[in-house]
């Protein structure tokens, strides 16, 4: 068995249910959500929801008795969850804690019932399963729109751009600003520029937690459509269904621009994805995709 604890918004939940899927499909072995760190808060984490079941996935919610099977003796759980918060690493090896930022790749090479804790943002853990990712990260039925399939439709019929802006905590929050920072005017502006001239006849479509700074930013003679009152997974997949995309440094668009079936797709991201340089995001964009 193998436990992904979920944490953060849609895009990190999607990073977390991904390596858990890649690990159980290699063991041949079963997949549960823990989300007992959702709806916490914090001065970075807002509260956050369960999303993942917009999806067309099959993962039950894991119980106290699954997390106890996996970590041995029960009169030795309360002991080792103690070291654990301590910091002591001796009696990790069915739990796995992220404790830097990066890619890990003997977390791959683990043969065995597994709590998984993390953040996990490199597509290296997961692309392997790609296909399978495809096929389950779609919505199900019941969450599909008229107007979304209409909207839909017209983006996979014309050279659309996706061109998603997170502003929200990114700026009202001091403490996210300092280290995730927000991307700014001339890096939406550059990279328009650029698909321009790259491509032929780009439609854009804009998606933001702050359509008004958009709507006041962009210039008016591109050809932009801003899209709103969507639900945010929603908002995700209507990102992944245009031809390309320009994503902030958001695992939100980021997840938009993965799951992007195009095979001549061009993906603009920017350079800087973090402000804090602790963070090594050597894994996290694909080489494929274009960094301005």
């Amino acid at each position: 068995m193998i436990i992904t604890k979920l944490k953060g918004g849609l895009g990190n939940q999607l990073f977390q249910y991904a390596i858990g899927r890649r690990l159980a499909e290699d063991q041949n072995s079963e997949l549960k959500f823990d989300i007992s760190l959702l709806n916490q808060q914090n001065e970075i984490t807002a509260l956050r929801k369960y999303k993942l079941h917009v999806f067309k996935i099959d993962t039950p919610i894991s119980s106290k008795n699954d997390e106890d099977q996996i970590l041995g003796v029960k009169w030795l759980v309360p002991l080792k969850r103690r070291f654990w918060k301590m910091g002591i690493d001796l009696f990790r090896w069915n739990y796995i804690c992220e404790t830097s930022y990066g890619y890990h790749p003997e977390v791959l090479s683990l043969k065995r019932d597994l709590i998984l804790e993390g953040y996990w943002q490199s597509a290296k853990y997961f692309d392997s399963i790609r296909g399978i990712l495809l096929k389950e990260l779609t919505l199900k039925n019941e969450f599909i729109t008229t107007r979304f399939s209409s909207l839909k439709d017209e983006m996979t019929k014309q050279n659309s751009v996706a061109i998603h802006v997170r502003r929200g905590d990114y700026v009202s929050n001091p403490t996210v600003t300092k280290e995730f920072g927000v991307c700014t005017l001339d890096y939406y502006l550059k990279s328009i520029e650029y698909l321009k001239h790259r491509l032929s006849n780009p439609r854009f479509y804009v998606f933001s937690d702050d359509l008004e700074w958009c709507k006041l930013s962009f210039n008016a003679e591109n050809d932009i459509h801003f899209v709103t009152d969507f639900e945010d997974y929603q908002d995700l997949m209507l990102i992944s269904s245009c031809r390309h995309q320009i994503i902030s440094n958001s695992t939100f668009s980021w997840w938009g621009a993965w799951l992007n079936q195009n095979a001549t797709k061009v993906v603009v991201a920017p350079e800087i994805w973090y402000i804090d340089p602790s963070f090594d995001t050597s894994h996290l964009i694909p080489t494929e995709w274009i960094r301005i």
